[in-house]
């Protein structure tokens, strides 16, 4: 590789750094890095920057010294010594040498040469690059594999990837260690102990168990297959005990960067099949036209809730320890959900680490924008809202946690004071962590249109259905507040209300939903007894109108002892028309392996899809 320099600086940050690679008396290149302060005058990097390529021509040209052997005359040991002399550095732009005492700031821009004794390299200034690339921990057959990539001045759209699979060959070492297991050997291992990660990270390589007296099996590859240019790559059946490998060139509209490879020791293991939800999938194969959009509502069960021995052994005793797992369910849930083609996704249960690692990288490649929102306190998980970048763009956010907003809005006040004035009520409504995400999105499609998209996961006590009918009263009046702030702007906000309600649809959350309003006797407020029964004088209401999108299906959750609809996905019809549902999977799918989870159903709630336009 030739030698260059090259510059990142950003404005506002205080340090520029610059990287030089260049060949000492024609060997081999190195590379000499700098990071100095923009502020600091350009002599100064200029002589740091000096100090050190002179060090390495000084010292490679010591280890020649040592070679001079003891016949060697004293004119060639002088004329040796007289070479030791500073490299000549200096910067120039148009020709012209910039002075020391300019600011790096200013001296290090696109247009200044670097001249290194009679080399002249031109700048390369804030080049595209890849910072850092991983893939996930385990590859399965027919499930999507995508990198983890920390880009900077890069346009993804412009990068080129390149996927390549090698067939793997054994060869017998002396080397000790251990051997690879598969995701559900460490899967099973992990569900008793901390969770082990299968190899599939760049510097993240297992360690290695001492053992004496054994030889190990290397496996190598001696041939890659390119298979892939794709963003998103899904190995076949015939790539089951193969290796991948995979390649990214960054770029943006000037400029190529260094590509950047990985390799994994991880080998593509088979999946489990062909799963139920690509049934459904045969409804989403295209993407919406313009002036619709498709909406998924899911709860995606937290690995917080699924990885436990309380889950395993009380919960879902019939779900083999491995299908619990995150490394094995998050294939299946980003499988389909990539299948299904969205718009707007809204989830439910979503953990921090699967949100960062897994679902906003995963749909970044697919043009979908992602927003994670916790529930309040030290709670690790929570909603999670994607929408299609070519569809809409981000106006606003206004996230509440419901708590806060019964507090402080001034409509809320009156329930307020009868909560606060129910010592038993008290406890059980403000010790709650849920929180409303609430994401306001303008369409590309229909200029003016504005989607006002909710998501939450309501209380899931079984009795407590007072408790939910305050925390939805608490989202609606939010969301008027919301609603009112862009139609003073003259935009036409439409609801999309989606979440995990964890009510069935003949209770009052429902009934609140869909006809505006909820009397002051609804049998709902005194399922908690009489000790909690608010003393309301009047009902509520909200001025939206409402409709769930996918109707009624028989259950949305099944899991051992109980089957129901507990999620929706709200639609505003004074502004929005359902055009399609996609059904529910078959009774016998969700059976056949007892209940929800599986191994084909990465959780115990199923996911609620409809395409929706837009009235106008």
């Amino acid at each position: 590789m030739a030698s260059r320099v090259t510059v990142r600086m950003v404005d506002g940050e205080e340090r520029v750094h610059i990287s030089l690679r260049y060949g000492l008396d024609g060997k081999k290149e190195r590379i000499f890095n700098v990071d100095r302060l923009q502020n600091e005058e350009l002599g100064k990097c200029l002589t740091r920057l000096q100090a050190n390529v002179t060090n390495k021509l000084s010292k490679s040209r010591r280890k020649k010294k040592k070679k001079v052997t003891e016949h060697d005359t004293g004119a060639a040991a002088e004329e040796q010594e007289t070479d030791e002399h500073l490299v000549e550095l200096g910067l120039f732009r148009n020709n012209v040498r910039i002075e020391e005492t300019v600011l790096n700031k200013d001296a290090w821009r696109e247009g200044s040469v670097l001249q290194i004794a009679f080399e002249k390299l031109p700048i390369i200034f804030n080049p595209p690059k890849v910072k850092s690339m991983k893939l996930q921990e385990c590859f399965m057959a027919g499930f999507p594999i995508f990198p983890r990539l920390q880009l900077e001045f890069v346009d993804l759209e412009s990068c080129e990837m390149c996927w390549y699979v090698g067939k793997v060959n054994q060869e017998k070492s002396t080397k000790n260690g251990n051997s690879k297991k598969s995701c559900t050997e460490n899967a099973v291992e992990a569900s008793d102990t901390e969770v082990q990660k299968c190899n599939g990270d760049v510097g993240n390589s297992q360690k290695k168990n001492k053992q004496s007296g054994t030889k190990d099996i290397v496996k190598t590859v001696k041939e890659w297959i390119m298979v892939s240019t794709e963003r998103v790559f899904t190995p076949l059946n015939a790539h089951i005990n193969h290796r991948l490998k995979l390649t990214c060139t960054p770029r943006n509209s000037t400029m190529t960067g260094d590509e950047v490879s990985i390799e994994p020791e991880m080998e593509i293991e088979a999946g489990p099949g062909k799963c139920p939800f690509e049934k459904r999938c045969e409804h989403t194969k295209d993407l919406t036209p313009s002036g619709s959009f498709r909406v998924v509502s899911y709860n995606i069960l937290a690995d917080l809730y699924a990885d436990s021995d309380f889950s395993r052994n009380v919960l879902y005793p019939y779900c083999p320890p491995y299908a619990l797992h995150i490394d094995y369910r998050k294939q299946l849930f980003v499988k389909e959900l990539q299948c299904y083609n969205a718009d707007l996704i809204c989830l439910q249960e979503v953990d921090r680490k699967v949100f960062i690692n897994d679902i906003r990288p995963f749909f970044e490649m697919l043009g979908l924008e992602s927003l994670h929102r916790s529930k309040a306190g030290e709670v690790n998980e929570g909603m999670v809202t994607c929408f299609r970048m070519s569809k809409f763009k981000l106006l606003g956010q206004h996230d509440i946690t419901l708590t806060e907003e019964l507090k402080n809005n001034a409509a809320l006040t009156v329930l307020y004071e009868k909560v606060s004035a129910n010592e038993s009520l008290t406890e059980k409504v403000f010790s709650r962590t849920t929180v409303l995400q609430v994401t306001v999105l303008e369409s590309l499609d229909v200029p003016g249109e504005v989607v006002c998209v909710a998501n939450t996961h309501l209380f899931f006590h079984p009795k407590a259905n007072h408790v939910r009918l305050i925390q939805i009263i608490t989202c609606m009046e939010h969301l008027n507040k919301v609603k009112s702030h862009y139609t003073q702007q003259g935009k036409q906000v439409s609801l999309v209300f989606c979440g995990d309600f964890n009510s069935v649809p003949p209770v009052g959350v429902n009934e609140y939903m869909t006809t505006g309003q909820i009397s002051a006797d609804h049998t709902d407020w005194t399922v908690g007894g009489a000790e909690e029964t608010l003393d309301l004088e009047d009902g509520f209401r909200h001025p939206f109108v409402m409709e769930s999108g996918c109707g009624y299906p028989v259950y949305t959750n099944f899991v051992g002892g109980f089957c129901g609809t507990l999620d929706y996905v709200y639609v505003d019809t004074s502004g929005l028309k359902v055009q399609s549902v996609v059904p529910n999977p078959d009774e016998e799918d969700v059976t056949l392996h007892t209940a929800l989870p599986s191994i084909v159903f990465p959780s115990d709630h199923i996911a609620q899809v409809c395409d929706v336009e837009f009235r106008k």
